[in-house]
Parts: C-alpha cells; sequence; structure tokens
C-alpha cells in the first residue's frame, strides 16, 4: 500500500492549525501509474521492478502520531509513506527544538568560503549587514528587522520536482519572470541562485534576467572533492541565509533549512517565506511560518541523558 501525502488545498483554514489527516483526492497529477497488470508503478528509489497492490492520496495535516492509529488498524503488511516530510515530529517548533536548532553551526572552513563569495560577488558581509551572531549560542538573540546582503536568493528545485511537483513548481522562464518581479519590487540587481538544476536549465534561467547579476557558487574541482555535494548545499544555504530578500521551492527541507537560520539572525518574516508559483498563480500557498522560540531571557540549557539540550 502506498499513501502519497500532501497538504489539505487551501493550506490552514482561517490561520487555524489543527490536526488531521483525510484519504482524498490527489491535488497534483499523481507520480504513480497503474500497469497492465493492474499494479502500481512509480518511482520506488529508482528499483523499476517494484510495484504497489494499492496507491492513495493521503492529506495530512499535524505530527507523525496523528497517523499511528490509522495505520497500526490499517490491516496492510506492508505500508510506504511517500512524501514523509508533510509530517511533523512531534516536538517540531517548540522551544526545545530551537534550542537544539541554534546550537548547531556550521563548519568554520565553509562559513569562511561562503563569507568570501558574498564579499567578492556583493560587497557582504556581517558588519555591514547587520548579520553577527554572539559566538556562544545560547546568548545569541536577534531582535527582527530589516537586513541582509544587497541580493536576493532564489532556491530553484528542479530533477525530482519536475516531475514530483507537477503543477507545483514553475517553468524555467516562469520562474525568472517571478523572480524579476521580487528584484524590481526590492530595488535589488544581484541574485543568487541555488539549484540542482543542470547547468544548462541555469544559463536559460539566466538568460530570461538581462541587466541582472546572476550567479551561483560553482566549486572548483579540488573543492568539490574534499566538500562533497553536502558541503556545497551548506554553502549555498550559507549564501542564501545572508541575503536581504529569500524565497524558496515549495516543501522543500532544503528551502525550511535557509529559512530556520533566516529566523535564527532576525529577519522579516516578509523577506523569508515567500515561494515560488506554478506558472499563472500569482498567489500561491507561501511557506509555513514556524517562529523562532527564543525561550526565556534567562533560559538555562543542559544535555540530558539522550544528548538533547532542555530546559533546567
Amino acid at each position: 500500500m502506498v499513501y502519497y501525502l500532501q497538504g489539505y488545498e487551501g493550506g490552514w483554514k482561517d490561520g487555524k492549525f489543527e490536526e488531521k489527516f483525510k484519504v482524498s483526492e490527489c491535488l497534483s497529477d499523481p507520480v504513480y501509474q497503474k500497469d497492465e497488470n493492474g499494479l502500481y508503478e512509480g518511482f520506488f528509489w529508482d528499483y523499476m521492478q517494484v510495484r504497489a497492490d494499492q496507491f492513495e492520496c493521503l492529506s495530512v495535516q499535524g505530527a507523525t502520531r496523528v497517523l499511528h492509529k490509522f495505520l497500526e488498524e490499517s490491516g496492510d503488511a506492508s505500508i510506504m509513506l511517500d512524501r514523509a516530510e508533510n509530517l511533523l515530529h512531534d516536538h517540531f517548533g517548540d522551544v526545545n527544538y530551537w534550542g537544539v536548532r541554534r546550537s548547531m553551526r556550521f563548519a568554520n572552513h565553509l562559513v569562511q568560503i561562503s563569507n568570501q563569495f558574498r564579499l567578492i560577488e556583493f560587497s557582504s558581509s556581517d558588519e555591514l549587514d547587520d548579520t553577527m551572531v554572539h559566538k556562544d549560542w545560547r546568548d545569541h538573540r536577534a531582535g527582527r528587522r530589516e537586513r541582509g546582503g544587497p541580493y536576493a536568493c532564489v532556491h530553484l528545485r528542479r530533477k525530482d520536482y519536475v516531475k514530483a511537483r507537477q503543477g507545483q513548481i514553475p517553468s524555467i522562464e516562469g520562474g525568472a519572470a517571478q523572480v524579476e518581479e521580487k528584484l524590481k519590487s526590492r530595488g535589488l540587481k544581484n541574485l543568487y541562485v541555488a539549484t540542482d538544476a543542470p547547468d544548462k536549465e541555469f544559463r536559460e534561467f539566466r538568460s530570461h534576467l538581462k541587466g541582472y547579476n546572476v550567479v551561483k557558487y560553482r566549486p572548483s574541482d579540488k573543492d568539490l572533492q574534499l566538500y562533497k555535494d553536502g558541503g556545497v548545499a551548506i554553502i549555498d544555504q550559507l549564501i542564501c541565509s545572508h541575503a536581504s530578500y529569500f524565497i524558496g521551492s515549495f516543501e522543500s527541507t532544503f528551502t525550511f533549512r535557509i529559512q530556520e537560520e533566516r529566523e535564527i539572525l532576525g529577519f522579516p518574516l516578509k523577506s523569508t517565506f515567500d515561494m515560488l508559483c506554478a506558472d499563472g498563480k500569482q498567489n500561491c500557498e507561501k511557506g509555513s511560518q514556524w517562529k523562532i522560540d527564543w525561550g526565556k531571557p534567562d533560559q538555562d540549557w543542559s544535555l540530558n541523558s539522550n544528548g538533547v539540550h532542555t530546559e533546567l
């Protein structure tokens, strides 16, 4: 049994969040289709011989616990939850979650690379951009205000999203048009692009933004061998985290991490939670605004037996 997890159409109602789930119509074209034997075929981690007996789209809103009883009582011997990132963990967004998240700092050598790139490409630095942080994460509390370098950043997710998110992401040309509108409204001429797109698609995207300085980080062969794709992704996140404006890709965990870092740095909500829309959609769903919880000013932190920061 495959359950393809999705949000509720229209998102939260009246700004009120409640935990719920429902087997429902697919909000976009499903990526699983019946084969000639009546079985469902799809991506299945690129194991093309795998098939499922049944398939349903499941709208979910809430933490993993909302599906616990439902799955136990389903009677299915084998269940796959596709796009499980639609579920939150039970303590997502509370003070302990943010304490753990704030304590996680990027490796210094990757920070230095991103700082050098920002300085060369955008004349951007923490001192100039008001993005300084305390050395000890427990002492860092940023007031929310306009800040960041004189550039925007877009997370242009492609590859698997082109197939899995049809109807939710823009075309290359459509995405460029949306970004150009944002740049114009903010008087920005510099754009950083964090993307998994092939270089051909990046060049096409850039060709639609004439008159703008559109760049991405290109590691040397030596740096790529040393830091791998994961290290390059962190450099992307760091540069995007310090832009004066950021626009992400819908329901991407890469986008989520950038939004979290911008919350820690104290950016205004309006400069962090915009999302690229599908072509022809002007006002699509924005990113869920999980605002930072700093805890009490005199909060004391310690490691519990599970190695997690908790309040004393």
